[in-house]
């Protein structure tokens, strides 16, 4: 699959976990979903940033790399942040955006395995 085709279809099945949320339990539930997926996709990003920028690919601007770096020290931070905003909907919400969170990052994982890149490591 294309990059395009990978995040259209992420997106969808991202939405279509907000919906399921919402008919299972309610509007708290699929806003604990939508902060859990935005939680997870924000770890993502500055992961994706980080590796990046270490990986020397790219001459970016000092502010970009402060950016950069601050958004991988804040990661954790606003994960617990909207973790805790979730909560405050109600626990079913919390389990909720602990799901969208695993969803992400499993999500990514899937991605990684599909691409081949682990093939290439076995002796």
């Amino acid at each position: 699959m294309r990059s395009r085709q990978v995040a259209a279809t992420g997106a969808a099945l991202g939405a279509g976990l907000i919906v399921a949320s919402w008919i299972i339990g309610g509007t708290p539930t699929a806003i604990g979903c939508a902060l859990g997926i935005g939680a997870g996709l924000f770890g993502i990003a500055t992961l994706y940033y980080s590796v990046w920028l270490l990986r020397g690919a790219v001459h970016a601007r000092p502010l970009g790399i402060a950016l950069i770096v601050l958004g991988f020290l804040a990661k954790f931070p606003v994960i617990v942040v909207l973790g805790y905003l979730a909560k405050r909907q109600g626990w079913a919400a919390l389990g909720w955006f602990v799901g969208g969170l695993v969803w992400v990052y499993s999500a990514v994982v899937w991605r990684a395995y599909r691409s081949g890149f682990y093939s290439q490591l076995d002796p």
